[in-house]
């Protein structure tokens, strides 16, 4: 299931739930993500990552594989892939 494109009207190429901890790579990662259309939910730890993923469908995860800890992002990964529509997942 990929992004949905951008149509000529404006509107959003997709959900995606960003999770980051550092809050600069955060703050840059959102503004590109935003400029280029994409509606994007930005968190910066695992727990709130998990929450956001059962309250909102995303068309995209982006994460870091050390969330907070090593291998976290790989679990947030993991946890994505099992929903009923399942995202597209990076994980960095």
């Amino acid at each position: 299931m990929g992004l949905k494109a951008m149509t000529v009207s404006g509107e959003s190429r997709g959900a995606v739930l960003l999770a980051e901890d550092e809050p600069s790579i955060l703050y840059t990662f959102t503004t590109i993500l935003e400029e280029a259309g994409f509606k994007v939910k930005s968190v910066q730890s695992f727990k709130t990552a998990q929450e956001s993923l059962q309250q909102q469908e995303f068309d995209a995860i982006i994460t870091e594989f050390s969330l907070d800890r090593e291998g976290l992002g790989l679990e947030l990964a993991r946890e994505a892939k099992k929903r009923k529509r399942a995202p597209a997942v990076l994980v960095y």
